[in-house]
């Protein structure tokens, strides 16, 4: 293969298997490109989620250049009705993709439910019929992340192995020793309860806040066929996340991993929107907080704690640093909605640059290589061609020649006849006879006779 397509088939493998930036959402205008969502909370809340208007103009919510807030109302009592809080779903539907979350507070405390997810749903297809994906999920004062998919019937990763697949553990279902199946009514589990892996300690809760947070990263592949969910705190994360240019194959085994193939089909999951939302109480943080906040549970309910008691809420609040998402240029995303640089089939023009860059890069090592080959390498040695010039007969370009008699001497009465030249082959009997017949006819002048070898 000539070097130049050599060099350009590297620099198109290597941007084929790199994840390319599409969007970092941490800015100013991070709510323009989200949507809040205030209707009734579907997991039987203590909460009334407010509109963009009431969340900005109250502080539940607000954007800088490098922070986004969003938390709940924690001045006053609520009379018993919930307490005001925030739901916000990304404008931008994706197919795939990896998505990096940098967190340095995230909600915590007895009541809180705090989730950062996706899912997908529209009027054809009720949830969860498009899936759900939860990437960091928690209640009331717990200290492992808890990762989690929601999907309609068949959809079991009971092969998936802890210590092996992934670093975290399973979680338990009501009646099965791991909740492994991800269909919401899977026999042997809590109602909805979906496949359920936890993270790290100190991957949520007060741990997490007081050490300064940390980093998710979550990557949805469906052609490559899974999920996965890595974690790293504060002062961890790779290089490769630093730089903008992540490497996930690179960061070992992940924390959660779920495999989507013949016991998972990939279909069980499109067109997902990100979430963050911070809810109290309810079906999970309700049902555990007699077992979580023993303290509170033996003079008042959940519901009561929320309502009355705000000065127990102060760190129910969401401080984001970055939310970048990547997607590969193979086409295995698509994106919907928004109003980013993006294009068809979600391959946006940033995605065209950086592959320019990536070929570009490719083709001046290969150049580089080359370069150096070539200068390194032993050059053959020619011959002297003025001593072999002195040295050697004529012949021709291919055979040496051989001579027949020389000519007479001088003073000699024989007719002159002219040099017999003959090339030499491989049959001496032939040029034998040859000569013979030459030297038999003295009167014979004429072209030099050559003979060609078989």
């Amino acid at each position: 293969m000539p070097v130049r397509w050599f060099c350009l088939a590297q620099g198109a493998v290597a941007v084929a298997g790199r994840y390319l930036k599409h969007r970092s959402y941490v800015g100013a205008d991070f709510f323009d490109e989200w949507d809040f969502d205030s209707s009734p909370d579907p997991t039987s809340g203590h909460v009334i989620y407010v509109d963009r208007s009431t969340a900005l103009s109250t502080g539940l919510a607000n954007a800088s250049s490098d922070r986004v807030y969003m938390g709940a109302e924690m001045t006053s009592s609520t009379g018993g009705t919930g307490r005001r809080s925030v739901r916000v779903r990304s404008k931008d539907a994706y197919d795939s993709g990896l998505f990096i979350v940098r967190v340095d507070h995230v909600p915590t405390g007895c009541s809180t439910w705090p989730a950062f997810w996706m899912f997908g749903e529209d009027a054809d297809h009720p949830w969860p019929s498009l899936g759900e994906y939860d990437v960091i999920e928690g209640v009331n004062v717990q200290v492992r992340s808890s990762t989690t998919l929601h999907t309609s019937d068949r959809c079991d990763q009971s092969e998936v192995v802890a210590g092996e697949d992934m670093t975290g553990r399973w979680a338990a279902g009501s009646s099965s020793a791991t909740a492994s199946n991800c269909y919401v009514h899977a026999p042997g589990q809590y109602k909805n309860q979906g496949c359920v892996q936890e993270g790290p300690e100190d991957s949520m809760g007060p741990g997490f806040n007081q050490g300064g947070g940390g980093t998710y990263a979550a990557e949805w592949a469906p052609r490559r066929g899974y999920f996965r969910t890595w974690f790293w705190p504060r002062g961890q994360v790779p290089d490769d996340v630093r730089q903008g240019a992540p490497t996930p194959d690179a960061w070992g085994t992940p924390f959660s991993f779920f495999g989507l193939g013949p016991s998972c089909p990939k279909e069980h999951f499109a067109r997902m929107h990100m979430m963050f939302d911070l809810s109290f109480c309810g079906d999970w943080a309700g049902g555990t907080f007699p077992r979580d906040c023993p303290r509170f549970a033996e003079r008042m309910t959940c519901e009561e704690l929320v309502a009355f008691h705000p000065e127990e809420l102060q760190e129910a609040y969401w401080s984001l640093r970055a939310l970048d998402v990547y997607l590969l240029p193979e086409g295995d995303a698509a994106v919907e909605g928004g109003s980013g640089p993006q294009e068809s089939g979600g391959v946006s023009w940033w995605h065209c640059v950086m592959s320019m860059l990536i070929v570009l890069q490719s083709l001046v090592m290969c150049g580089i290589g080359v370069f150096v080959y070539r200068a390194m390498r032993p050059k053959a040695q020619l011959p002297d061609l003025e001593n072999v010039r002195e040295s050697s007969t004529p012949s021709s370009p291919t055979r040496p020649l051989v001579h027949g008699p020389a000519s007479p001497q001088q003073g000699s009465t024989q007719p002159v006849r002219p040099a017999i030249r003959m090339q030499a082959g491989r049959d001496h009997t032939a040029r034998s006879m040859a000569l013979s017949r030459a030297q038999s006819a003295p009167h014979r002048v004429g072209p030099s006779v050559m003979f060609s070898p078989r």
